[in-house]
Parts: C-alpha cells; structure tokens; sequence
C-alpha cells in the first residue's frame, strides 16, 4: 500500500510540476514579447558592443605598454603562420617536381 501510495504521490507530483513549467514558460514568453523589451535589448545590445569596443582598445593600449601581444595580434601571427605553411607546402610541392623531372633527365 505504501509503494502505491508513493508512486501515486510521484505521479501527481510529476504533473503538477509539468503543468508548472509549462505556465512559468508562457509567463516568460508573454513578458518578452512586449515592443518596449525588444527595443530596450536592442539598445543595449548596441551599447554593450561599443563598450567591448572601448574594453579592447584600452587592452591593446596596456598590452603594447606591457610588450605582451593582444589578442588580435595573436590573431594575425596565426593567420599569417597558416599563410606561410600553405606557400612552403607549394613549394615543396615544386621542389619534388623538378627532383622528379631531373631525375626523369638523368634517365
């Protein structure tokens, strides 16, 4: 009797708490839906941008008075590195081919 108490107190419980969630949730939908918090998010969006703007400027400015490379200096030198390893790659790629053509001669 008591298991089935339990379980029937679990199930009860498990629906109530869906039932819960599901209102909780739509409350939150209704709140956001509203013009004024969509232009507000907007804003600060756009303000939050140019605060991260100013932030990474005023660190690359202490970076470079620290000699210690930013971020988007390390940024660059992995690029620029990538770049590298593509044009040895090519001209390794032609070193094998004149090997192959000299040997070819050879013959």
């Amino acid at each position: 009797m008591v298991n089935k108490e339990r379980v029937e107190l679990y199930k009860a419980i498990k629906i109530t708490s869906s039932i819960v969630e599901q209102e909780v949730n739509n409350w939150i939908k209704d709140q956001i839906n509203h013009k004024k918090v969509v232009q507000g998010t907007n804003i600060a969006g756009k303000y939050y941008v140019h605060v991260m703007k100013c932030v990474q400027n005023s660190m690359g400015h202490l970076f470079s008075h620290l000699n210690m490379p930013s971020k988007k200096e390390v940024t660059n030198i992995g690029k620029m590195v990538l770049q590298v390893e593509e044009k040895i790659d090519k001209v390794e790629d032609q070193v094998i081919s004149l090997q192959q053509k000299v040997e070819r001669l050879k013959k």
